[in-house]
């Protein structure tokens, strides 16, 4: 996960990406001051993870000789056991209360 343009890179020490658990799922926020997304499941067990990955090379970023490395945040892990022919639906919304139901 990160939070940037598409100009900027995303270094671990330099951002404060916050992540909450919430009922079903994880509230993310870049800074205090930003709105905040979600990520919710009803049929998974989704919690915090909070590690970052760092030094990740980015290929084209390298070619064009520009600052290459970057920092990825694993925000948080889904936990779910599923059976031949089933489904989990993952939901990622700007709303606190979107809506579990898969419209499938």
């Amino acid at each position: 996960m990160n939070f940037r343009d598409y100009h900027s890179l995303t270094h671990a020490w330099e951002t404060r990406l916050d992540v909450q658990a919430v009922d079903s799922g994880v509230r993310v926020r870049a800074f205090a001051e930003a709105e905040p997304f979600y990520l919710r499941s009803a049929q998974a067990r989704i919690e915090p993870a909070r590690m970052w990955y760092r030094n990740y090379e980015l290929a084209a970023e390298t070619a064009r000789g520009l600052d290459h490395q970057e920092d990825h945040l694993h925000a948080a892990t889904l936990h779910s056991k599923l059976g031949i022919g089933q489904s989990v639906t993952l939901v990622a919304s700007r709303e606190p209360a979107a809506s579990l139901v898969s419209a499938l």
